[in-house]
């Protein structure tokens, strides 16, 4: 029991330290010569998107820049590139605070990438499963959904009564704080400190398609229900 709460206290602790920006890089650093990245930075903290300098090789190259749809509590910047040739691609972010940090990342471009192959049917994604904890400083109050089929990025739409929202998640909520090698899991609720990915005491049915790097969905699960989770602060 001890151990347990030993524990949980590690992870909250590590979820209140203060999050930071990161791009969605694959885990393989490899990346097509046409593709795309995504910039998750929180709310709490401000970047320059328009200000991406992206190098191949040494030299400066021109990505697009746009904006996409994040959550409550973090927002979301795509970087494309087209048509580029096989190297080493370099994109660098600068802080609009001058405390901030600067968020870098690099992957290895080469020829005749391909997608992984697609997953079809449902299968790859886990049923629902609640976490709900709380301490001095916040609380949790998730639906936690785990994916089998590895992508930077996941694009969720929820069905709701007041209309549709379509949302893009990271791998894992664990790469705002340097925990890359997390394996793939939408957090769907009040996470800890960080905040809100989505309102955690809403019901939904939402669409779930994994996105690969140069844009292709790999796999699509349709109609997941996702029950409302309890706030643990009642």
């Amino acid at each position: 029991m001890l151990a347990t709460l030993a524990a949980l206290g590690t992870v909250a602790h590590a979820r209140c330290a203060g999050p930071r920006a990161f791009f969605s890089a694959p885990q393989s650093g490899i990346a097509p010569t046409s593709g795309e990245l995504y910039l998750f930075t929180p709310a709490s903290r401000k970047h320059e998107p328009a200000n991406v300098r992206a190098t191949l090789n040494g030299a400066r190259v021109r990505v697009e820049v746009a904006s996409a749809q994040g959550g409550p509590a973090y927002n979301v910047t795509r970087v494309a590139w087209s048509g580029l040739k096989p190297g080493k691609l370099r994109l660098v972010v600068k802080p609009a605070e001058s405390w901030g940090r600067t968020v870098r990342t690099s992957v290895k471009l080469v020829d005749g990438w391909r997608p992984q192959r697609a997953v079809t049917g449902d299968s790859w994604v886990s049923a629902p499963s609640q976490q709900r904890d709380r301490w001095t400083c916040s609380h949790t109050s998730v639906q936690r959904v785990a994916l089998a089929v590895p992508t930077p990025v996941y694009r969720v739409t929820f069905s709701r009564s007041q209309g549709d929202l379509v949302q893009i998640f990271p791998a894992n909520m664990a790469g705002f704080w340097r925990r890359t090698s997390a394996r793939p899991m939408l957090e769907l609720g009040h996470v800890n400190c960080f905040g809100a990915t989505y309102p955690p005491h809403l019901d939904a049915v939402v669409d779930i398609e994994a996105l690969a790097i140069d844009g292709t969905v790999v796999a699509t699960a349709r109609g997941i229900e996702i029950p409302r989770s309890e706030d643990p602060t009642q």
